[in-house]
């Protein structure tokens, strides 16, 4: 059985559409936008992960969804106001996955570098709060 999830975005869509992955930054130059200006420390992680950890998605590449509508719910009314909730489906559910925490990443943290490998390698122990990524697209189900 395909599993549901949910998905925040301020654009309209109608069941059945397919939502293209790689939205994220796509346009960033990953060569020089780490070095200039990552006030969010992407382009640390995303090196963090090419160089240790390549069987995980690329953020750059992926889908970012929420296992749970109240977690959906919660990240539009605090982050996203206005948009709109889907239920959708990654189109290949065979696509490896990664869960964390997105509100558990700290800028200011004492060590980023051991930030990004923790949010590499550790297995989210978060109740809440939590976003699943895949490098897949997404089928639009419905309007939650």
């Amino acid at each position: 059985m395909t599993k549901t999830y949910y998905h925040v975005t301020p654009v309209t869509h109608s069941a059945g559409v397919v939502i293209p992955r790689g939205s994220y930054l796509k346009d960033a130059d990953t060569d020089a936008a780490y070095v200039k200006d990552d006030p969010n420390q992407e382009f640390l992680r995303e090196r963090i992960r090419l160089k240790h950890y390549p069987e995980k998605p690329s953020r750059f590449k992926a889908s970012f969804v929420f296992e749970r509508l109240e977690d959906a719910t919660f990240f539009r009314d605090n982050l996203r106001q206005g948009h709109r909730i889907y239920r959708v489906r990654f189109l290949n559910s065979c696509a490896e996955v990664h869960r964390v925490c997105y509100t558990a990443w700290k800028s200011d943290h004492h060590n980023i570098e051991q930030q990004a490998h923790d949010f590499w390698s550790s297995p989210s122990n978060y109740s809440s709060n939590s976003e699943v990524f895949a490098e897949s697209d997404l089928v639009v189900e419905s309007e939650a």
